[in-house]
């Protein structure tokens, strides 16, 4: 008995299209069907990075960038990474950083509110890949304006109190003395009694006293009174603001400063507390989460400092506030929970 096979093409046409099947055709491997395959599987070098990298933990002047590893096709040698970085707007792109053998590394010399792009590179010993998409900071946003400046008079014009037009004497800021007229030294309330300075840096401790005549100021550290010289200095200006200064700051120099203003008819004292003031840092940072669509999220954050830190929430860095759909609430731990969640 002969059994004989034949294969078949079926084919059917209509008048808007056309199906044809049982048609044989060669089988090709799936990575062979992209156009740049040929060129990898032939030289060995890797294939490049599909995704851009991640930025975390960004600081002024450092920051962490991570990426998803390579994933080979066959076999391979080892692999390692190069990081490419340029500065924004007109930077060159440039190596920061060669043969890393994890998915992580810290980029540190930052300069603080200036922008970068971060790429990554695949190498071996055949050579090194086309670059991954880049990833780009948005630092410069987050650079404070800065302070406006008002003269008192517009620029070239000499300051002569005595002949200017400008100074009539009515507007004198120190008055002429007026027969009749007192009033004993008054400290005006603080809006906190605690005051904090920096280890090893400068200190300055404010009071604000008025009185007429204008009152003479002296301070005491723990009762005992402070001698001007040495790493202390004071002023007390026309607008009634008293300062104590400190001159790099010691944790011998944490306690109770007394602010004591006596003219003839009167005395007045302030105590204020100085302590040493802490950095803030993230005891729990936000953690990446995944919400289901109309669902609530929430991400947590635990901060430590002193004094105690205000901790602001951002998205692709613009501030984030509370509303209707976004809470944000703190005890002793951040909270941002977001009900009925969609993607923005």
């Amino acid at each position: 008995m002969r059994i004989c096979y034949e294969i078949f093409k079926i084919k059917i046409i209509s008048l808007h299209f056309s199906i044809s099947a049982l048609e044989p055709r060669a089988k090709r491997p799936l990575a062979d069907q992209y156009a740049d395959y040929d060129k990898y599987q032939k030289s060995g070098i890797p294939l490049p990075l599909a995704d851009r990298p991640i930025i975390s933990r960004m600081m002024d002047r450092h920051l962490t960038l991570s990426w998803k590893p390579s994933i080979p096709i066959g076999p391979r040698i080892p692999v390692t990474y190069l990081v490419e970085m340029c500065e924004l707007p007109d930077g060159d792109w440039f190596t920061a950083r060669s043969g890393i053998r994890s998915c992580v590394c810290d980029i540190r010399n930052l300069e603080p509110f200036r922008d970068y792009k971060f790429r990554i590179r695949v190498e071996n010993k055949y050579g090194i890949s086309d670059p991954s998409p880049f990833a780009q900071t948005y630092r410069a946003k987050l650079e404070p304006e800065p302070p406006k400046f008002f003269p008192y008079l517009p620029p070239g014009i000499d300051f002569r109190p005595e002949t200017s037009p400008y100074f009539p004497k009515d507007f004198d800021i120190e008055r002429p003395p007026h027969d009749g007229y007192a009033q004993a030294p008054r400290f005006l309330r603080q809006e906190y009694d605690t005051q904090y300075g920096v280890k090893n840096h400068n200190c300055n401790l404010f009071w604000f006293v008025y009185g007429y005549p204008k009152p003479k100021m002296t301070y005491y550290f723990n009762d005992q009174l402070i001698e001007s010289g040495g790493r202390y200095d004071q002023s007390y200006t026309r607008n009634g603001q008293a300062t104590l200064f400190i001159n790099r700051m010691l944790e011998r120099d944490e306690g109770v400063y007394e602010a004591v203003a006596t003219n003839e008819h009167g005395e007045a004292r302030q105590k204020v507390i100085l302590k040493i003031a802490e950095y803030p840092t993230f005891i729990e940072r936000p953690e990446e989460t995944v919400v289901m669509m109309r669902k609530t999220g929430q991400l947590t954050a635990r901060v430590t400092g002193v004094p105690y830190p205000e901790l602001k929430w951002y998205k692709d860095w613009k501030p984030i506030a509370s509303s209707s759909r976004i809470r944000v609430f703190s005890v002793h731990i951040y909270i941002m929970q977001i009900p009925d969640f969609i993607v923005e």
